[in-house]
């Protein structure tokens, strides 16, 4: 038998009163569909016009590698004075440098290659004379390698096409999911490459043996798999933009239309901000903003750790105090930003005679929703 038109409505809007319920126990996987849908309910609540904010200025991008890398000088051992190495393993060493591939190699591998002819230069050198041509022109060339370590350090890591991928900007806000992934394979690599190059700086890493050279390539391969700062900056962009809207929400209910007087709450409508409040911001935006601080916190630490041990380019100094070790960066703003909303809301509910958390001070807590 057919059901009724009225019974099949009122059937759908339970079911989607269900859903919606439903879907609010976990945190929505969009960033973009779980903050403008927190906005909307918070405004709603509140009884106020959602007022556009306008987004953050456009954030800055990462340096191109051209403007990154330094320039290193070639020095060059004639034929003659090469073939006079011939007792020595470095006569070897040069000749895959002069070969076909040799001459296409990338930062890491000139790296890897220059750190080779480092230590089986000192070791050459112990079989000639000082006074020996032969032994200045190859302490000569040492010298010149030695020298331009650091730089050569520096274009293998963050002037690297790996680099620019890990830092571009050509990404989305992670949603939830993503942001669960803990991403122990990038920290890993960041502060694996960290003690190598700090150790290849002051010559105690040995990188002669194709085990090792491959680990550090890994390494750098791991890196340059995503585009994890670019995504992550983007959501922290989207958490200040989101948060600025609605801290302007709840002033202006707390400065123009108070939800409460008195301290004492107007029952039905501080029930559906309350509910907003634990459905909407604790049930889902807390945790993406808590995963997003932990993702980050770590990441940057160990990039921060990279940068420090190695002689960094200026316009990279510029970029990184903008985006964490400034004391206006996106780090720490998007820091700010977390405590202010959260502000917002504990005056509110103080406003009402009430504090989250079931009556327990929110400053006895620690932070909010923790």
């Amino acid at each position: 038998m057919l059901q009724k038109p009225q019974t099949t409505l009122v059937a759908l809007v339970l079911i989607s009163l269900l859903s919606l319920t439903l879907l609010s126990c976990e945190p929505s996987d969009s960033a973009e569909s779980m903050f403008s849908n927190y906005l909307w309910r918070l405004s709603n609540s509140l009884e106020l016009d959602l007022d556009i904010v306008d987004p953050p200025a456009d954030l800055p991008r990462y340096a191109t590698r051209r403007e990154l890398l330094y320039s290193i000088p070639s020095i060059n051992i004639n034929l003659l004075e090469f073939l006079k190495l011939s007792r020595c393993d470095l006569q070897r060493h040069i000749g895959q440098r002069n070969s076909a591939l040799g001459k296409v190699m990338k930062d890491s591998q000139i790296l890897i290659y220059d750190s080779v002819f480092i230590q089986l230069a000192q070791e050459c050198l112990t079989h000639y004379e000082p006074t020996d041509p032969l032994y200045i022109t190859l302490a000569t060339a040492l010298e010149h390698k030695q020298r331009y370590l650091p730089e050569l350090i520096w274009n293998a890591s963050f002037a690297s096409d790996e680099f620019q991928q890990l830092f571009s900007l050509g990404a989305k806000p992670f949603d939830y999911t993503s942001l669960s992934n803990n991403p122990v394979e990038l920290i890993y690599a960041l502060e694996q490459m960290a003690d190598f190059l700090a150790q290849l700086a002051v010559n105690r890493a040995d990188i002669s043996d194709a085990e090792t050279a491959q680990a550090f390539e890994q390494a750098l391969g791991v890196i340059g798999s995503s585009k994890y700062i670019g995504a992550l900056r983007l959501s922290m962009k989207k958490v200040r933009y989101t948060f600025a809207q609605a801290d302007q929400l709840l002033q202006v209910r707390l400065d123009k239309r108070p939800l409460c007087t008195a301290t004492r709450p107007n029952n039905a409508q501080f029930n559906i901000v309350n509910t907003v409040f634990q459905k909407f911001y604790i049930g889902d935006v807390q945790p993406y903003i808590a995963k997003l601080y932990q993702r980050a916190e770590r990441v940057f630490a160990a990039i921060d750790q990279l940068q420090a041990r190695q002689k960094t380019n200026p316009d990279f100094n510029i970029y990184w105090q903008n985006l964490y070790a400034g004391p206006n960066s996106e780090w720490h703003t998007y820091k700010q930003a977390i405590e202010q909303h959260r502000a917002g809301w504990q005056s509110l509910f103080v406003q009402c005679g009430a504090l989250p958390f079931g009556g327990q001070r929110a400053e006895d807590r620690g932070q909010w929703g923790g």
